[in-house]
């Protein structure tokens, strides 16, 4: 559609308005319980194409997530989510150093810092999943692998990933087996 306004010099100047289809136009998490509000907008920050969106649903997000964990310190989706949103960030940040290869000295060791803070916050709550599940949980296990390789534990980072593919209905065995080295 296209709409006719004033511009500042008082000449008419004619602007197409960008149309946002309908499931983007309403908020996330609208009309749904809060549980689903929050992975909604985690599920809407990982899918986004554009980072400054990604960005604002990930903040949303933490914070909600935050909320609930604390509310409820046994809520393992909660815990699970926050673990993954943390994991995010620390491998975002792990990203961003190796594209800027010329950060050196002090801002290469912030960048390691804040990367180690958010790998260690994910490591805090893939364990608290672990504790609070019983039942075999493939995912959770492959994360805490593959955290504990970026922490250089490679005994621990092997037995979670065999331990992931001990389940037989794993979608992503490849993974487990990548972090064992076959």
């Amino acid at each position: 559609m296209v709409r006719r306004h004033r511009s500042a010099g008082g000449g008419d100047v004619l602007a197409r308005e960008r149309r946002v289809p309908p499931e983007r136009d309403q908020k996330p998490g609208t009309g749904l319980d809060p549980a689903q509000a929050r992975q909604d907008y985690f599920s809407r920050a990982l899918s986004s194409d554009n980072s400054e969106t990604r960005d604002r649903y990930l903040v949303v997000a933490l914070a909600e997530l935050r909320k609930a964990a604390k509310a409820d310190d046994e809520n393992r989706d909660a815990q699970f989510l926050l673990g993954l949103v943390y994991l995010y960030k620390g491998q975002k940040v792990i990203e961003e150093t190796e594209i800027l290869q010329c950060v050196t000295g002090n801002e290469a060791s912030e960048f390691r810092r804040e990367s180690e803070r958010w790998m260690r916050l994910s490591l805090k709550h893939f364990q608290r999943v672990m504790v609070l599940r019983k039942d075999r949980d493939s995912a959770t296990a492959l994360n805490l692998s593959t955290l504990y390789l970026h922490f250089k534990d490679y005994p621990k980072a092997e037995r979670l990933a065999r331990r992931a593919l001990e389940d037989i209905a794993y979608s992503t065995p490849h993974l487990a087996r990548n972090n064992i080295g076959r």
